[in-house]
């Protein structure tokens, strides 16, 4: 039995020995801790005042510094929304969103020879020049606000430049603007029986990425109408680029996406419309069934101001020929509105009389149909008075003038 106490003895021991190294382990792990996790805060957050007996000296822990970098990752890829914008055979411009006000961009773009060109830049738009034809790319940008703290590059982006022998289309133009849609228009390519049409948003602080529109099968024509547009207001804008293309989805002859147009904005009401009828406090516009339209739709059109009354015979003789040019315009897509000012004695006969109508009307009972009525200075009806889409008068009385499309194209360019 002398065997029995000595196992038991040891067995012990092997216990207490793993229950201290346990123990051990803990408090290394505390001080691990407290050194990577606990010091660091209290340096960077809390001085630390040590005073004792004999010292009249205040010490602090030595602060640990940090890198400075601003956001990152795919922060960055949404934030700069790097594009590009146009691509030529020798030169490139890029756009992206601002960072901040105040902020400077720094721009890197490689070659797959390795050669890198910088610049540093204060806009969110730029032309890179002196590139090679035919050549793939690759750029990102960075910003910084003190030219000291940068922000990580965002992710790089892919281009290829064109050969010197790419044909491209002239630059798409703007027919017509209105609040919230516009019309644009392009050159006609032989041989093409389609177009593919993109467009590009930005707003105040930059810009988004080319996308297709006008549908999947492309655009029919030279020119197209794209509506819900400008949902940032007036700091809004918008760029669009063409291609011929052929029906089967095959290019035209090998054309690249063209130059793109010019930003096209909003447009806005004229303040000499916008008083006359009322402003936007007032009781605004109806259509012949009632319903009530904002005077903020007429922006950007041509809008005739037509004074006429039911008790009128010449007024019931040019009513009809108004309303078919009208029609006709609106068919078109023409940016044209009429709007009717009653010289009618009672809201009844104005209420009949614009039933037959196709276009808009002032109420008969709002203070603004009679004092437009008295700015004009209507001493005869029938009346026509056209304003342009900036407000100017292009014709005092039109009611004599012949009604076709040369003729509003004249009006639209008032």
């Amino acid at each position: 039995f002398s065997s029995i106490p000595s196992a038991w003895c040891m067995r012990r021991r092997s216990e207490r020995f793993l229950v201290e190294r346990e123990a051990a382990s803990a408090e290394v792990l505390r001080i691990l801790v407290f050194s990577l996790y606990i010091v660091p805060f209290l340096a960077s957050a809390v001085p630390l005042s040590l005073t004792g007996a004999g010292h009249n000296t205040n010490y602090q822990l030595p602060r640990i510094s940090r890198p400075q970098t601003l956001r990152g990752g795919g922060e960055m890829e949404r934030e700069f929304g790097l594009v590009v914008h146009d691509v030529e055979s020798s030169a490139v411009t890029l756009a992206w969103n601002a960072y901040k006000d105040g902020a400077k961009y720094e721009i890197e773009i490689e070659g797959k020879d390795g050669n890198t060109l910088k610049n540093t830049i204060s806009s969110t738009m730029m032309r890179k020049k002196n590139l090679t034809p035919a050549s793939v790319y690759t750029v990102k940008v960075r910003a910084t606000t003190d030219e000291q703290t940068w922000t990580p590059f965002c992710p790089t982006v892919e281009f290829t430049t064109l050969s010197e022998v790419a044909k491209r289309m002239a630059a798409p133009t703007v027919m017509s603007r209105e609040e919230t849609a516009c019309v644009m228009q392009w050159e006609k390519v032989e041989g093409a029986e389609i177009y593919e049409v993109e467009m590009r948003e930005d707003g105040e602080k930059g810009g988004g990425a080319w996308e297709t529109v006008g549908g999947g099968n492309g655009v029919k024509g030279e020119a197209m109408r794209k509506k819900n547009l400008f949902a940032g207001g007036a700091a809004s804008g918008c760029y669009f680029r063409v291609r011929p293309k052929t029906v089967n989805g095959g290019e035209a002859t090998e054309w690249a996406l063209s130059p793109p147009s010019l930003r096209v904005t909003p447009a806005s009401l004229p303040p000499f419309l916008s008083s006359l009828l009322g402003g936007p406090a007032g009781t605004g516009l109806i259509k012949p069934d009632g319903s009530p339209v904002p005077i903020a739709s007429l922006a950007g059109k041509a809008v005739g101001l037509y004074c006429s009354a039911s008790w009128c015979p010449p007024c019931k003789q040019y009513t009809p020929m108004l309303a078919t040019f009208y029609s006709q315009m609106k068919g078109l897509g023409k940016p044209f509105e009429v709007i009717f000012l009653s010289c009618d004695k009672d809201e009844a006969s104005f209420k009949g009389y614009h039933s037959k109508m196709p276009w808009l009307a002032v109420p008969f009972g709002s203070p603004a149909r009679e004092s437009a009525l008295a700015t004009l200075k209507v001493q005869g009806i029938p009346m026509l008075t056209i304003l342009g889409p900036s407000g100017a008068i292009a014709e005092q009385n039109a009611v004599q003038t012949p009604l076709n499309p040369a003729t509003l194209d004249r009006w639209l360019r008032s």
